[in-house]
């Protein structure tokens, strides 16, 4: 995982293609990941890759915004195999301490608020 732009990047091999990846906070109901992609894309994301085979390089991107205070994100990267699971519930202690430090748009993103 990364953080920056105001999203969290989920990483998973270069090789897999999550176009379709789906995911689950705290054992919700599953939802594309593109539905955030003008999210995203506002906070000045890059949200592929060089690669026309493969645009996504094996990264599914979640703003910040709608992790909130998460505990667990379930993400099945592909339509057909099983999820891959991520605490985060230190996610949000991580982002106040870095607050506090001064940081700014480069973690949080332009709309952060």
């Amino acid at each position: 995982m990364s953080v920056g732009h105001g999203a969290v990047k989920f990483r998973f091999s270069p090789r897999l293609d999550t176009f379709d990846a789906q995911y689950r906070l705290d054992g919700g109901s599953a939802t594309p990941w593109r539905v955030n992609i003008m999210t995203l894309a506002a906070n000045g994301l890059s949200l592929g890759t060089d690669d026309p085979r493969n645009p996504s390089g094996g990264v599914v991107t979640l703003p910040l915004k709608v992790l909130g205070d998460v505990r667990k994100v379930w993400i099945r990267p592909r339509s057909h195999g099983s999820a891959a699971v991520f605490q985060i519930d230190r996610l949000r202690l991580v982002l106040t301490v870095a607050e506090r430090q001064g940081c700014g748009a480069d973690i949080f993103g332009t709309d952060a608020g």
